[in-house]
């Protein structure tokens, strides 16, 4: 491992030990364990950053303080379920590059950077990043159906681009002499967490009738009575048959990057010749909700000059949700739409807004994920609450 060294132990606060477990991987790491009185104040690496992330891992970079600098990493996992803490130690050398793997989903990580002292102890000096490694990813029903979806090749996608009202993928069985069969997929973030460090992905299939599904590394995939799967950054893609079992003919995997961009692309080869296709697709406008009390049926956009400053609401929420209007808000008649977590529309408001803000009674509702969707002054806007 050369100047790799780690050395893992599990305590019972975030940054002090008080009772430890692990085991000693390296040479160089000192047998009375690290103390305030071994450290230095020497500064730290500058602009630590997050490169990329992906499937399992994130990579990082940065800029020695002075010439033939040795660095010091510290992670700290925090299990979300439990509460619970590990730290992890990575003596990197004069790196000024390392990839971070076996990442679990399911923890929260802050990675410490330091400057190693003379003596081989890091420095009490330290910079820290958030990756969103934090990201929890659900297979889900439901989803908005796009109007004339564009194929993106698998070119990188940004997904806060007012032009991408909608990104997914769509895959296809080419039957000759006979219809295609065709599934949509609808990704959705959620951004939570302290700072919204932390991230949910929801891929949302159109509820179809048909037998394309995505499914998880042990091929489960949502159904009416389980509408909620968990995956991780890679997942396949293929059919099920009448008895529900699941056959996968390809794989997709999803790449966060720190320009707020990700890559979206599946290993089946475009040029195969195959029985199946996949397609990435963006598209800048939606079906509007079919339900009792809807507008007439026009599509949602968002415009391309918008004509409302970002509306905001509070969360978490229990009975009602107040909806605050910007300063360049005008008054007059709002719509008001929430969708549950399988993307069905449970409620539709028409409500006649005189001030800066709305109020919504959800009083009603189980607790939860929601969009709730605002249409006002020729703008259309997504916002996400939680009812507690």
């Amino acid at each position: 491992m050369g100047l790799f060294r780690q050395f893992l132990f599990t305590c019972f606060a975030l940054f002090l030990c008080n009772y430890c477990i692990g085991e000693n991987l390296g040479s160089n790491i000192p047998s009375d364990g690290i103390s305030n009185q071994d450290t230095c104040q020497l500064p730290p690496p500058d602009s630590f950053r997050i490169t990329s992330t992906g499937y399992q891992f994130v990579s990082l970079a940065w800029a020695p303080a002075f010439s033939g600098a040795a660095h010091h990493l510290t992670v700290i996992a925090t299990d979300t379920l439990t509460n619970t803490d590990s730290i992890y130690f990575f003596w990197l050398g004069t790196a000024t590059n390392y990839i971070l793997t076996n990442l679990d989903s399911k923890k929260s990580y802050e990675l410490q950077m330091r400057t190693v002292c003379p003596n081989g102890e890091p420095g009490s000096e330290f910079v820290v990043v958030f990756p969103n490694v934090g990201t929890i990813l659900e297979l889900v029903l439901g989803g908005r159906q796009p109007v004339n979806p564009t194929n993106i090749n698998c070119e990188r996608i940004e997904y806060f681009n007012p032009d991408n009202e909608w990104v997914g993928f769509r895959l296809t069985k080419n039957i000759e002499g006979q219809q295609n069969i065709e599934s949509l997929f609808e990704i959705e973030y959620l951004v939570s967490g302290p700072g919204g460090a932390y991230k949910t992905v929801y891929f949302k299939r159109l509820v179809e009738p048909n037998i394309l599904v995505a499914a998880n590394l042990l091929d489960n995939y949502p159904t009416t009575n389980a509408p909620e799967i968990q995956t991780d950054y890679l997942f396949n893609i293929g059919e099920r048959d009448q008895n529900g079992a699941f056959s996968g003919f390809a794989s997709v995997y999803l790449v966060l990057n720190d320009d707020f961009t990700f890559d979206l692309c599946s290993d089946l080869d475009p040029n195969g010749g195959s029985l199946y296709s996949y397609e990435t697709l963006v598209a800048d406008k939606v079906l509007p909700p079919s339900c009792q009390g809807c507008p007439p049926n026009t599509t949602y956009s968002r415009p391309q000059t918008p004509n409302l400053n970002p509306i905001v609401i509070q969360n978490p929420v229990s009975e009602f949700v107040n909806v605050f209007f910007p300063k360049n808000f005008q008054h007059g008649l709002c719509q008001f739409f929430i969708y549950n977590f399988q993307g069905s529309q449970i409620s539709f408001e028409e409500i006649n807004v005189p001030e800066f803000q709305a109020t919504i009674s959800i009083d009603k509702l189980p607790s939860g994920i929601y969009t709730l969707i605002v249409v006002a002054q020729d703008s259309v806007q997504s916002l996400k609450f939680i009812k507690q």
